[in-house]
């Protein structure tokens, strides 16, 4: 459906051992392929789980992508109308005013 649309998946993430922690950040959404232009809609998912260890961080960030990507799939045209969105904006903002 992206792909036949022009949209791309953006994932940020880190994770790791902190304080005795494992941790975890994860954000999702989507891009227009052709201009590289973000939607400014996005989902973020922040874990923090009880131990530490790098195997625990690796699992707390697979189920937080799991629940971004849950949320894109059941609501993709709040994602797909932000991109047409962030485009239009910049559109406007670039475009050459005359004097």
């Amino acid at each position: 459906m992206l792909a036949a649309a022009g949209l791309g998946l953006d994932i940020t993430s880190s994770n790791g051992v902190l304080a005795e922690r494992s941790y975890c950040w994860v954000h999702v959404t989507l891009y227009r392929r052709a201009t590289r232009v973000v939607g400014g809609s996005g989902r973020s998912v922040t874990t923090l789980s009880r131990t530490a260890s790098t195997p625990e961080a690796d699992d707390v960030m697979m189920g937080a992508l799991s629940e971004a990507l849950e949320d894109l799939a059941q609501t993709p045209e709040r994602y797909i109308e932000s991109v047409a969105s962030e485009e239009s904006r910049l559109r406007q903002a670039l475009a050459i005013r005359p004097r």
